[in-house]
This record gives structure tokens, C-alpha cells and sequence, in this order.
């Protein structure tokens, strides 16, 4: 079994003890591969698979985000807050059109979000609009219908 960290722990890793650990992630994933390969990989451990690769992908984010920070430390005064790339700007709060201000919007998955050998991500992610009634009974039946909610861009109904 793995040793999963939280954020904060990744975070305050040094960049060589974060590449240390990712290599071990990486150990263990092709352990469990192997296993799964033979034919002999239990329920535990498939999950622990499918686990490890969702978890393999933010701690390589992770690794990856220090080399993107360094050019931007390098230049803070030459980027003016006025000038902000898009990118770089905040994002605005959803706003309804008219008509749907009592319509929910969700941002969802259906499937498996990641391929557990790869680490990639598998099923795209797709907006989808419900009225009450249909996000109550969703709401309701998510989970055994196969989707993941990413995100709710606006719900009227929770407040």
C-alpha cells in the first residue's frame, strides 16, 4: 500500500524528496501493473491502482510547478496588475441567462474520470443543465448512474 500525502505535505517537499516519492509511486504502480498483467491482482489492489494513478498525476503537477514558477519570480515588475494576461485574470461567477435564473449547471464526468495504467484523463468533461425536479432526482442517483460532478458552475437550489 502506498503512503498517500496531502497537499500541504507535497507542497513543503524539497523538489529532489518530491521526485523521490514520485519514483516510488511509480514503483509501486508497476508492482500492482505486473500483477494485474499475471492475472492475480486482488479487488483491494486494482483499487489501490486506480487510486495510485490519480495520484501519480497531482503529485506530477506538482513536480512540474516549481520550474514554472522560477521564470515569473525572475520578472514580477515588469507584468503590471493591469496588464494581466487572460489567463492570469479571476475567473467571473456564472451568470444566468434570462429564463434560467432557477436552472442548475454542473460541470460533469460519466465513466471513469482517469485510466488507471496511464494516468490520463478518460472520460471528457461536459456541462449539463437541470431544472429542480431533475437535480433533485439526480442529485439522488449520481453516483450509481456512473457520473462525477467536476464542479457546480451555479446552483439556485443550495444556498
Amino acid at each position: 500500500m502506498f503512503q498517500k500525502k496531502n497537499e500541504k505535505e507535497l507542497e513543503s517537499l524539497k523538489p529532489e524528496e518530491l521526485a523521490a516519492h514520485q519514483k516510488e509511486l511509480m514503483v509501486r504502480k508497476a508492482e500492482l501493473l505486473q500483477k494485474k498483467k499475471d492475472g492475480v491482482i486482488a479487488d483491494e489492489e486494482q483499487a489501490e491502482l486506480e487510486d495510485l494513478a490519480v495520484y501519480l498525476v497531482a503529485v506530477g503537477k506538482l513536480a512540474k510547478k516549481p520550474e514554472q514558477q522560477k521564470p515569473e519570480q525572475q520578472k514580477p515588475e515588469q507584468q503590471k496588475p493591469e496588464q494581466q494576461k487572460p489567463e492570469q485574470q479571476k475567473p467571473h461567477a456564472y451568470v444566468p441567462l434570462k429564463g434560467e435564473e432557477n436552472v442548475a449547471v454542473l460541470s460533469l464526468t460519466r465513466g471513469r474520470r482517469f485510466n488507471p495504467d496511464t494516468g490520463e484523463r478518460e472520460a471528457p468533461v461536459f456541462t449539463q443543465k437541470f431544472s429542480a425536479n431533475e437535480y433533485r432526482l439526480f442529485m439522488a442517483h449520481y453516483k450509481s448512474l456512473g457520473y462525477t460532478i467536476e464542479e457546480v458552475i451555479y446552483n439556485p437550489f443550495e444556498k
